[in-house]
């Protein structure tokens, strides 16, 4: 039985992935039938089944060379249970605060959290993350 954490979570991004283009399926279409208010949705949906199918057949490449050795990953990945609920708070932040602060204080804290350790670089990361909003 295969035991990547890689393999696993890739499967469950795909599964996401198609679940949330399923419920795309509801957004209106444009009169062009090409591009509308759907199109968005459901090329994220797409990539990110896309990405996920990647990360697994690439779990699964590693472990068939030996790489891996079918190994299990960490006992609890706390830095992914703390980015899913980041991304709870940022929804709530964005109905509260507003796109650019919230987008601002969101990705701080991830920074922060994935191992940026000088508060300058934490603070130009979100500055230009949330400025790219005003291109």
């Amino acid at each position: 039985m295969l035991r990547s954490a890689d393999f696993w979570t890739g499967l469950a991004l795909a599964a996401i992935g198609c679940w949330l283009l399923a419920a795309t399926g509801d957004i209106r279409m444009d009169e062009s039938g090409l591009v509308g208010p759907r199109l968005v949705p459901q090329l994220t949906c797409a990539l990110l089944i896309g990405l996920g199918l990647l990360q697994a057949g690439l779990a699964l490449r590693r472990v068939a060379a030996g790489a891996v050795g079918g190994e299990p990953g960490p006992a609890w990945p706390w830095r992914a249970a703390v980015l899913v609920a980041l991304g709870f708070a940022y929804v709530w932040m964005f109905a509260q605060l507003g796109y650019l602060l919230a987008t601002f204080l969101a990705a701080a804290a991830a920074l922060a959290l994935y191992g940026a350790r000088r508060p300058l670089a934490i603070l130009a990361g979100a500055g230009v993350t949330a400025a790219l909003w005003h291109l």
